[in-house]
């Protein structure tokens, strides 16, 4: 999967299901709610993140950054906002 494809993914509809979106995570991912906040470590603490609230907002805008890609990884900044 592409870098674009994966923004698409994780923007795309949807976005309830938790455990389709956390499968677009690596096993050992890090993922952060805020920079302020210690990042959630692995596939699994971001499903669990997600299935506590964050993956049953609805109306949800996402916003995101250019990705910094190298040979093995990709970082990429994303603002969620809830629509009003």
């Amino acid at each position: 999967m592409t870098p674009d494809q994966w923004i698409e993914r994780y923007r795309g509809p949807g976005r309830q299901q938790t455990s389709t979106k956390a499968d677009l995570f690596t096993p050992n991912a890090s993922y952060r709610s805020s920079v302020f906040r210690e990042p959630f470590l692995g596939r699994d603490a971001i499903r669990s993140y997600w299935q506590r609230g964050a993956g049953t907002q609805q109306q949800v805008a996402v916003r995101m950054g250019r990705p910094i890609i190298t040979d093995d990884r990709v970082a990429l900044f994303a603002h969620d906002g809830l629509c009003r």
